[in-house]
């Protein structure tokens, strides 16, 4: 992949003095605090300007402005690109009433504070980072939610508007809103694509919330988890019940997809090892479907173009470590693309975040880099708003691989997929091109959205990317989705209901699939798991004991593998709650699967293995329960399971 030119990072404020005064003016900025919050996740920090004052980093940032000497002239201020952005891109950015742009200041004045001593702006989450901010002046009420929809994420639904949620940080699966319409005094809970519902009586309601009478009935002591907003609300979903704090309990905010890689030679034919420095982006290197036998993707008939070869594409996507020919040969390792929540409720991987030191994707490192040699010095790409900008200097890393991964998926509506890559990147969905961004190039950007491929909703469909890297001096991957990838995973389960009420689970452990991290359906054999060990956890996943196969524990669960039982109504000397059993192999501990209980527990959906009925309101209540497992209300607390790839 090859490189650019260079700008700006960060945020800071700018105020502007007046020094036309004998004498301070007797309205001025001295002694006022300003709060600044911002959910977005492109931006890592804000500095003030010309001034060392310790700012919040995160997605919310807060200043306190107390003012000396010539400074308490100031009366107006606005927000602006940081002094230490490359030359000629210092305060590029601006931010002000009219919001992000790259013209208008949009000052705040003395005047704005309407005779208080605090003002807090706030960029509402429920729209562009571009639009002007809310001016408020006394501290935001919140709402925070347990996200009943782990796959997707929730919106507040009052009369004919809605408002967006974003993620509470340091609470996984937990979103919150701010209430920002004075007007805002009762409201139910929406799935962000309209198709299911949680109000006053739970799934499937939308029946609305007084939440005049709940934050009254939460008193003074409803406070922000940060202590810095007004007074905040959580409702725990798991119970249908109201809190003044956090209740403790955790969601589903990852999980991993699974994918095959290949390192190859930086002297295979269609590789090379010199950095270019052009941009050279090639649609239509493959054919628009997928071999069907081979589920691999299949080389057009248009003809190569130096420097983008790929007269050997086939050799790609096979393993071959034996060729005659060194240059030529491959070599299989797996990984995972870890996938956490953004603040809009979606599942990203970004390489820029996940790899804070070289901002790079870098699979084969380790013992799956076969040609340590042929490493080189690594550069990045700023992110946004400087995306034309580029360090250098970076560790050595393995620039040349291919990646495939194999999943599936349940078509809903609203769904959406966004790839940004370097080099080859390619989608296909149903065995069809979505996604072409061939060639070598910077990082370039895709999308589709799934609604338009004529698809029919609740219908589950293939899902494949391909990836290849094939030049120094950067490697880039970002996916951004709504859609959760079901893959089926060398540990898995099956559960049935037993006559007395409890529940047991069969561990399987799945042979085949050769050089796929990910196993396909038609090519597993089922054995029984040896050499297993468990681990208990509670709903704020910290570990509660180590257990072994043959351990009989707290009354209510039984190890005795391959099979697992658990009798939520037996349980003594555990809290009430969300719990999480792990089990994995000794040797490979990354080879997990959980199963999720609730001692104590409200009406909860018990999941059984039958076919998804689209359109239930629960029937995305845990990711892999889609397409598999149909949610059925009972009065007992029921477990639930996940598989999960730690």
């Amino acid at each position: 992949m090859i490189v650019s030119k260079p700008a700006l990072a960060c945020l800071c404020i700018l105020a502007v003095p007046m020094l036309a005064f004998a004498q301070p003016p007797p309205d001025n900025l001295n002694g006022k605090i300003i709060h600044l919050y911002i959910e977005s996740d492109d931006f890592t920090a804000f500095y003030f300007q010309n001034g060392d004052l310790p700012l919040k980093q995160g997605t919310r940032y807060e200043y306190s402005l107390t003012l000396s000497g010539r400074d308490i002239y100031q009366q107006d201020f606005f927000f602006t690109s940081n002094g230490n952005a490359p030359a000629g891109e210092h305060f590029k950015w601006k931010f002000g009433k009219v919001g992000l742009n790259d013209a208008l200041e949009g000052r705040f004045s003395v005047s704005d504070f309407q005779g208080h001593s605090e003002m807090w702006i706030i960029v509402d989450p429920s729209g562009p980072l571009t639009a002007p901010p809310v001016v408020l002046f006394q501290a935001p009420k919140s709402i925070n939610l347990l996200n009943p929809w782990p796959v997707t994420a929730p919106k507040l639904v009052y009369g004919t508007n809605s408002r967006s949620m974003t993620l509470v940080p340091g609470h996984c699966g937990w979103f919150r809103t701010l209430l920002l319409d004075s007007g805002l005094t009762s409201a139910h809970f929406a799935e962000l694509n309209g198709s299911g519902f949680y109000g006053k009586i739970g799934y499937g309601s939308d029946t609305d919330y007084d939440i005049t009478a709940a934050f009254t009935a939460a008193g003074p002591g409803a406070v922000d988890s940060a202590g810095s907003l007004g007074a905040a609300l959580w409702l725990n979903t798991e119970n249908n019940t109201w809190a003044s704090a956090w209740p403790g309990l955790e969601g589903v905010c990852s999980y991993a997809i699974a994918a095959t890689v290949r390192d190859m030679s930086k002297d295979h034919v269609d590789f090379e090892y010199t950095v270019l420095t052009g941009n050279f982006f090639l649609s239509g290197m493959v054919m628009p479907t997928l071999n069907a036998a081979t589920r691999k993707p299949v080389r057009s008939a248009n003809p190569s173009t130096v420097p983008v070869t790929f007269d050997t594409f086939g050799s790609w996507w096979i393993t071959d470590s034996t060729n005659a020919d060194a240059t030529q040969r491959s070599y299989a390792s797996c990984t995972e693309i870890p996938l956490g929540k953004t603040s809009d409720g979606q599942w990203e991987y970004d390489s820029y975040r996940a790899s804070p030191t070289d901002h790079g994707f870098f699979p084969m490192e380790g013992d799956a880099d076969h040609f340590p040699g042929e490493k080189i010095s690594s550069c990045h790409q700023r992110p946004f708003p400087d995306t034309t900008s580029w360090v250098t200097g970076g560790p050595a890393r393995n620039f040349n691989f291919c990646m495939e991964a194999h999943a599936t998926f349940i078509h809903q509506k609203g769904q959406r997929i966004e790839l940004r890559g370097a080099d080859d990147i390619w989608g296909f969905i149903d065995g069809k091109l979505v996604l072409d961004i061939g060639g070598i190039h910077v990082p370039q950007s895709g999308s589709v959205n799934v609604d338009t491929l004529g698809l029919t909703l609740g219908k589950e469909y293939p899902w494949d990317l391909f990836f290849c890297n094939r030049q120094p001096c950067a490697s880039a991957l970002r996916l951004k989705t709504s859609i959760y990838f079901k893959q089926v995973r060398p540990l898995d389960l099956s559960m049935t209901s037993q006559t007395d009420g409890s529940f047991r689970y069969k561990l399987i452990k799945r042979l085949g699939g050769e050089d796929k991290c990910s196993l396909s359906d038609d090519s597993t054999v089922e054995v029984a798991p040896t050499q297993l060990v468990f681990a208990l956890y509670n709903g704020a996943r910290t570990k509660v004991e180590d257990l072994k196969d043959g351990s009989h524990y707290g009354g209510g669960l039984v190890i005795a593998a391959p099979n697992v039982t658990v009798d939520t109504s037996k349980f003594t000397g555990l809290p009430g709650g969300a719990y999480r059993l792990m089990a994995s192999e000794a040797a490979n501990p990354s080879v997990s699967v959980e199963i999720t209980f609730h001692i104590n527990g409200p009406v909860t959906g018990i999941l059984q293995r039958r076919a998804l009925v689209p359109g239930h309101p629960r029937a995305q209540r845990d990711p892999d329960a889609l397409g598999r497992r149909l949610p059925v209300l009972k009065r007992k607390s029921a477990p639930r399971f996940r598989q999960q790839a730690e």
